[in-house]
């Protein structure tokens, strides 16, 4: 996963940015829709998707441009079709995403930890998912 989300978030731009806030509505319906998504992975999602949007109208300057780069781009992933487990597999489909989101979250512990916590998140909760 590490490797991945490296790869995966060197390269975005602020043009992935623009088109990941296009889709985030649908992406928000279809994950709070889907029975299979678990709470806690809902709730890392709401933290994640917040943090860039607030990122995409200039807020949040005091986080790391790496740790928002690794934000949007497990929120891009989310949204892939052909990704490591497809997302159709009943029970199964969604634990590559969910370790997409919570490695990107424990990578960015120093950045995010205080963040999430002063929204009501539980860090440890939402770090340990896997």
């Amino acid at each position: 996963m590490e490797k991945i989300i490296t790869d995966g978030a060197q390269y975005l731009t602020l043009e992935d940015l623009d088109a990941l806030m296009v889709v985030l509505p649908a992406l928000k319906d279809r994950l709070e829709e889907n029975a299979e998504v678990e709470p806690a992975m809902l709730d890392q999602f709401r933290f994640l998707r917040h943090l860039a949007e607030e990122a995409d109208q200039g807020l949040r300057r005091e986080v790391p441009l790496m740790a928002l780069a690794e934000v949007t781009f497990a929120l891009i992933y989310l949204t892939r079709d052909n990704d490591l487990i497809p997302s159709a597999l009943p029970h199964e489909g969604w634990i590559d995403d969910k370790a997409i989101l919570t490695t990107v979250l424990q990578r960015n512990e120093r950045s995010l930890r205080e963040l999430a916590i002063s929204r009501g998140h539980d860090w440890e909760l939402l770090t340990s998912v896997i």
